[in-house]
């Protein structure tokens, strides 16, 4: 928390289960980098809607927030770059706030709705949006109307770069 100076932090390819609430502290930060080492379950504190300078936010492939919150994103409105956003750890109506939003990167694992508040997102600012990718987890839990649907939205939505949707087969 001392690093008040600090832009850049990065702990890519590290060993890490927890992040510190004193990350909170890091008000001039612009990149944060949490790309651990892939086979890693990260608990992050509720702490990054504080970092409102932040302009890169690079979460894990594998996180939850402490106490089982959702982590709070809306006040980083400077974002322009988020990966791994996961709707199981994040909420989707954050992503309205984030008006800076270049690229995203986002996962949904058997959520129509969580899906669809995605999409939301994308056709809302989609001559920002430089590059986005989505990745649909347990399609199958979907009814088939939601399948349907979001098939459809999908298909509509502005260029996407990357589309995968796991756990179906759809007829």
């Amino acid at each position: 928390g001392k690093l008040t100076s600090l832009r850049y932090l990065s702990f890519r390819d590290c060993r890490l289960n927890n992040l510190p609430l004193s990350l909170g502290e890091l008000l001039n930060l612009q990149t944060l980098d949490l790309r651990v080492v892939i086979d890693r379950m990260v608990t992050i504190p509720n702490i990054i809607w504080k970092l409102k300078r932040l302009r890169h936010l690079y979460l894990p492939s594998k996180f939850n927030a402490r106490e089982d919150d959702k982590l709070r994103l809306d006040s980083l409105v400077n974002l322009e770059t988020l990966e791994n956003f996961d709707t199981s750890a994040c909420s989707t109506t954050d992503l309205l706030f984030l008006t800076s939003l270049r690229n995203l990167t986002a996962s949904v694992k058997g959520n129509a709705k969580s899906l669809q508040g995605i999409i939301k997102r994308i056709n809302m600012n989609q001559n920002c949006l430089c590059q986005t990718s989505i990745r649909v987890r347990c399609f199958n839990a979907f009814t088939a109307e939601e399948r349907d649907l979001s098939i459809s939205q999908l298909l509509d939505c502005p260029s996407p770069h990357t589309l995968q949707i796991k756990g179906c087969r759809y007829e």
